[in-house]
């Protein structure tokens, strides 16, 4: 359990630092269109505050209940609520908007476990047909394990060179 938190911080860490100002200006520029607010600074402070309670509120009610609960996710559609309360339903960007909008943000519920299920039924059956059942899983594993570690080398390093080279 220790390791297993230590590598949860570590990247919990490393995504806000990474990707944190990326999902942030998406967040930020993206859900709702500034002109909504019509140079309003006071309403759009008070919308973005009201966001905020909600979500919060929210996350309270879900994480009492022991529900799954994303804190992303909850800030995103509290916006798409305000935008709605504010300029109408046409407020916010629910299409794709580029890769920016409600519609692909949402997507990513989907998509990402998805993907990440693949991954892992994938990396199971290899550990299991090349490792596990082999005469000597001792041997086979110490062979397999720079495959591994090649391939999260590989993946990381490609991740963090997507993230660092995008605008922001």
């Amino acid at each position: 359990m220790r390791q297993a938190i230590l590598v949860a911080s570590v990247c919990e860490f490393l995504g806000a630092v990474l990707v944190g100002a990326k999902v942030a200006g998406t967040i930020k520029n993206s859900i709702i269109s500034i002109d909504v607010f019509q140079g309003n600074a006071p309403v759009a402070m008070l919308a973005f505050t009201c966001a905020l309670v909600a979500s919060a509120t929210w996350l309270m009610i879900a994480t009492r209940n022991s529900w799954p609960v994303s804190t992303t996710y909850s800030l995103v559609s509290a916006l798409a609520g305000v935008g709605v309360a504010v300029g109408g339903w046409d407020a916010p960007a629910w299409g794709w908007n580029g890769g920016k909008g409600l519609a692909t943000i949402w997507a990513g519920m989907v998509i990402a476990p998805a993907l990440a299920g693949g991954f892992g039924a994938v990396v199971y059956l290899i550990t299991k047909y090349a490792v596990l059942e082999r005469k000597n899983s001792v041997k086979a594993a110490m062979l397999m394990s720079p495959l591994y570690f090649f391939t999260v080398t590989a993946v990381l390093t490609m991740s963090i060179g997507e993230f660092t080279s995008t605008e922001r």
